[in-house]
């Protein structure tokens, strides 16, 4: 557990990093420099484009975390399994390519009458989701090899840092709208630049797959698996997406802006397990290849337990801030009050339920998760689809929200029938105690004051009430912080 609790505190400070960043940029940098149309086109444009490179992997994320221990030899550069990282998204993103070119006509009519500008810059998708899909592979590669700190470092901060500049530029009239979409699908190609620079520098990366791999015994299990989960790793990104992408064909690119913008503020909650996933992946796929249920179950417990008890004080100091971080945006974000409400009670359900992603899609029933990922993704699309034309952006919320619940439900009953665990126990009940303590508490604060200042006097208590409570109950106290720092 020592080099996840190293790597994981380590890619959720970068993480905190390029939240903050986006906080930066969404809530102060964008709203005040860049139209809400076209903050809608930015957030139209990555969703799709993101959507669609999930398909271009053809699955060779699952491949890499599940089959890369078999292979993992510094000595015989790994085989060449870089070679076979870089493959998968060349020849997925040909199809896509011809996918999206051929049924153009079909896709840009859903957007015709409200997001008419996304359609302007339609094709710029396909580049776009290529560079997104051969970034992705490359990190799951560095994540493979226990190098997930750089990776985390450009796709956290540098991306955000090259995004905030370039909105600067755009905003002082050194390039037009055209050079400014342009430039932003280019900032993945800097991306991938820089890590193939890292691999050279800390690993012997070859990209002449042996005869080890490209072997009908050794490879057609990986595709079959890959492809297998190829549905079920789009479904996971649609249920993320979907909502943008769908809001863009009922409201206008003004209020998808909008949405975009406070839909952001909830992912300061999930940071820690997109940190912790990068690297508790792999060690899970490893142990589960040893059958060490023991480490399975360590990993388990305090990925929830941790989780929960670092979510529920971000829970808290959002909540009781929500309206004070209103006031630093302009007047039209206040209508995305509830959907910041409405994310944060999904997310904070997200991180209760710790690691089970790899727990999951690891294990040799992972087609079963599979199964259900793309029922969920279809249940998500429904909602939204219903929801939305009666409460709009509520409704976006909501669909969301009751998917993720419904699909961490899912994964907490596979594990606990498959392997008979379950990450709950008496401290779970604690930290559940201390988060309600604080917000009974937090209820009944209330200081008048320039609203700067009214965050950092409620979050200083906030903090200190349920920091106290946490110490006290001694819910992390078995959190080794010197292999964490060290």
């Amino acid at each position: 557990m020592g080099i996840i609790q190293r790597q994981g505190i380590k890619n959720a400070a970068l993480s905190y990093v390029g939240i903050l960043l986006g906080f930066l940029s969404l809530l102060i940098i964008q709203p005040h420099f860049l139209k809400p149309e076209e903050i809608g086109l930015t957030r139209v444009l990555f969703s799709f484009s993101f959507l669609i490179s999930t398909l271009s992997t053809l699955g060779i994320g699952n491949i890499t975390t599940r089959f890369f221990p078999h292979f993992k030899n510094q000595q015989e550069r790994h085989s060449g399994f870089l070679g076979l990282v870089l493959i998968f998204p060349i020849v997925g993103t040909i199809i896509t390519a011809l996918f999206l070119s051929l049924f153009a006509h079909s896709i840009q009519h859903l957007y015709a009458e409200k997001s008419a500008l996304f359609n302007e810059f339609y094709f710029w998708s396909i580049p776009y989701s290529f560079l997104i899909a051969i970034t992705a592979s490359v990190s799951v590669y560095c994540n493979a090899l226990f190098k997930s700190t750089f990776p985390s470092l450009m796709n956290e901060v540098v991306n955000r840092l090259l995004f905030i500049a370039l909105i600067l530029t755009y905003a002082a009239g050194f390039c037009d709208l055209k050079t400014f979409i342009t430039l932003f699908v280019s900032i993945h190609l800097i991306q991938l630049v820089a890590l193939f620079g890292y691999l050279l520098k800390v690993d012997v990366p070859s990209i002449k797959v042996s005869q080890a791999i490209f072997n009908r015994k050794t490879l057609a299990p990986m595709i079959s698996y890959g492809l297998l989960l190829l549905f079920a790793g789009t479904a996971s990104m649609g249920i993320k997406l979907l909502d943008t992408i769908v809001l863009g064909q009922f409201v206008s690119l003004d209020l998808v802006g909008v949405y975009a913008v406070v839909a952001f503020i909830p992912t300061f909650i999930e940071a820690p397990l997109n940190a912790l996933d990068k690297i508790a992946s792999p060690k899970i796929a490893s142990a589960l290849v040893n059958n060490d249920k023991k480490q399975i179950l360590e990993i388990y417990t305090k990925s929830s337990r941790y989780l929960f008890a670092f979510g529920a004080l971000m829970v808290l100091l959002l909540v009781f801030n929500i309206d004070a971080l209103l006031t630093f945006l302009p007047e039209r974000f206040a209508v995305g009050r509830n959907v910041i409400l409405i994310l944060s009670i999904s997310a904070l359900f997200n991180l209760i339920t710790g690691s089970n992603n790899a727990i999951v899609f690891n294990s040799e029933k992972f087609y079963i998760g599979s199964a259900v990922l793309v029922l969920i993704s279809l249940i998500t699309l429904a909602l939204l689809y219903a929801f939305i034309p009666k409460w709009g952006l509520e409704g976006a919320a909501i669909a969301i929200g009751v998917s993720s619940i419904l699909y961490n439900t899912f994964k907490y009953l596979f594990i606990l029938i498959k392997f008979g665990i379950q990450p709950f126990d008496f401290k779970t009940a604690l930290i559940l105690m201390n988060f309600l303590i604080t917000a009974a508490l937090s209820y009944f604060i209330h200081l008048a004051m320039h609203p700067l200042l009214s965050i950092v006097v409620h979050g200083l208590l906030i903090t200190a009430i349920y920091g106290t409570l946490t110490v006290y109950t001694r819910v992390v106290s078995d959190l080794n912080w010197k292999k964490i720092l060290g």
